[in-house]
Formats: C-alpha cells, sequence, structure tokens
C-alpha cells in the first residue's frame, strides 16, 4: 500500500539537516585549506604581474595586461576561473601557496618554448622562401585528374 506517512515530514527535516551539515563541513574543509594558500586576490595580482614580466622578457607587448585585445576585467575574470580551477584540483594546489616558485618558473619555461617555436618557424619558413626562389617558375595549367603530365608523356614516348 502507497499510503502517505506520518512521519514523512521528519524524514523530510532530517534529510534537509544532514544536507546542511554536509555543506557546512565542505565549506569549512575548504576555510581550513585555502587558509595557508593565497587568495585570489593575490593570484589575480600574480596573474597579471607575471604577464607583464612575460611580456618583458619576450619583447611581446601583447602578453602585458590589460593589452588591446584584453582589458584588466577580463583578465581578472580568467584569474578567477583559474582559481577555482586549481583549487578544485589538489593536485594543483602547490600553485596556490604563498611564495610559489613554479608558477613563475612555468611561465619562463612557456615564454622559452614558445620563443624556440617561433625562432624555428622563421627558419623554417625562410628555408622555404629561398627553395622557392631557387626554383624557376614555370607556368603549368592546372591538371585534372587523368591527365598526362609533360615528364609521364615523355617517359611514355609521347
Amino acid at each position: 500500500m502507497n499510503e502517505p506517512s506520518h512521519f514523512d515530514h521528519l524524514i523530510d527535516e532530517i534529510n534537509d539537516s544532514e544536507a546542511e551539515q554536509q555543506q557546512e563541513a565542505k565549506e569549512q574543509e575548504k576555510q581550513e585549506l585555502t587558509s595557508t594558500m593565497m587568495s585570489q586576490d593575490d593570484f589575480t595580482a600574480n596573474f597579471i604581474g607575471l604577464h607583464g614580466a612575460a611580456a618583458t622578457f619576450s619583447g611581446i607587448k601583447s602578453l602585458a595586461l590589460p593589452n588591446s585585445h584584453v582589458n584588466e576585467a577580463t583578465a581578472e575574470e580568467v584569474a578567477g576561473v583559474l582559481y577555482e580551477t586549481i583549487l578544485d584540483i589538489p593536485m594543483l594546489h602547490f600553485m596556490l601557496y604563498p611564495g610559489n616558485k613554479w608558477i613563475g618558473r612555468g611561465f619562463v619555461m612557456i615564454m622559452y618554448v614558445q620563443g624556440m617555436r617561433g625562432a624555428i618557424s622563421a627558419e623554417m619558413a625562410e628555408k622555404g622562401h629561398k627553395k622557392q626562389k631557387a626554383k624557376p617558375h614555370t607556368k603549368s595549367q592546372p591538371s585534372f585528374e587523368g591527365d598526362v603530365s609533360p615528364d609521364q608523356a615523355a617517359a611514355l614516348g609521347a
């Protein structure tokens, strides 16, 4: 039988009370965890500052925040999302401890790799440009599937 129980409201109160206690415990745990970490404001200041350092290090002015494409409010929002994401991933908590050297080192490594990528790309483009200049330009008709190229025709004795 599926009759209403006179104890349903008591069960609901107990469930609500347990849910509130669990929420309070989570908030307490987060407070204890973040009490030794840098605040979101400090993280945001470091985030924006590291972009400035990267701009100085690399000579790429667009890396500094704010810039012509990213205003300060957007940079602060992105830093806030990163901060919350780091809080959600225990393995990344080390990034939020004051005096952390790893974020700065990571930025330097990224800037180095990006600089090397740019240098390699430029060199490869230059080599490709030199090869293109070395080849004589011959005007050829676009070939269609089934068309015989002059080299193929010569090989066939045509």
